[in-house]
């Protein structure tokens, strides 16, 4: 008689475990069923492949240059513009690589509560939501501007003075070859361009 109970329960949670499988399955929407078998693919790809093996770090290294020479504040370039020939047109030497317009000093959100000052809550009721957060000087910066600020060498002064570009703007730590750029916008002293004047200092 045990024995049969016994039996007889087994079927029982074999049957509720199968529901409870197939109303789980069905339950699921597209995108998690596809992400679960991408899932087991690359589990599979992992095990019979394996991982790279990375022993140089090269490219790490390499994001670790260039940020260092982006802190450089003697760090002086070469600027260009692109014509519709796309033939480089030379603005002058830069201080660095220039800044993106977009780039702000502060964080562009902050937390505000679940009710703020205005009584508006966040989309679900629950909980904090983010709201933007002005600059320093108050305004509130777009995103994604197509824009860059970059300190130019003025020939006739020998001082920098900050420019405004909307235009592709390609900055190089070289000079590039006169092949490559329109002729009009070359100086006279492009050829003796290399002994370039140092970048003024920092100041607290």
């Amino acid at each position: 008689m045990k024995r049969v109970l016994a039996l007889v329960l087994i079927v029982v949670m074999v049957g509720i475990v199968g529901c409870s499988s197939t109303d789980t399955i069905e339950n699921k929407t597209s995108d998690q069923v596809q992400a679960e078998k991408a899932e087991r693919v690359n589990k599979q790809k992992t095990l019979r492949v394996g991982e790279p093996s990375i022993t140089n770090f090269y490219e790490a290294n390499q994001v670790k240059e260039i940020y260092e020479k982006r802190d450089n504040t003697e760090l002086l370039c070469y600027a260009y513009t692109t014509n519709i020939d796309g033939q480089l047109v030379y603005l002058g030497i830069s201080k660095g690589f220039g800044v993106n317009a977009s780039i702000q000093f502060s964080n562009p959100v902050k937390v505000q509560s679940a009710e703020d000052d205005y009584g508006i809550w966040s989309a679900d009721g629950k909980g904090p939501i983010l709201v933007p957060q002005a600059e320093p000087n108050g305004l509130f910066m777009p995103e994604g501007l197509m824009a860059t600020y970059i300190s130019i060498l003025n020939e006739d002064t020998g001082e920098f003075g900050l420019s405004y570009v909307e235009d592709n703007l390609n900055v190089f730590e070289h000079k590039q070859p006169k092949r490559l750029v329109a002729e009009w916008s070359l100086p006279d002293n492009y050829d003796e361009l290399g002994a370039q004047p140092k970048a003024e200092e920092q100041t607290d």
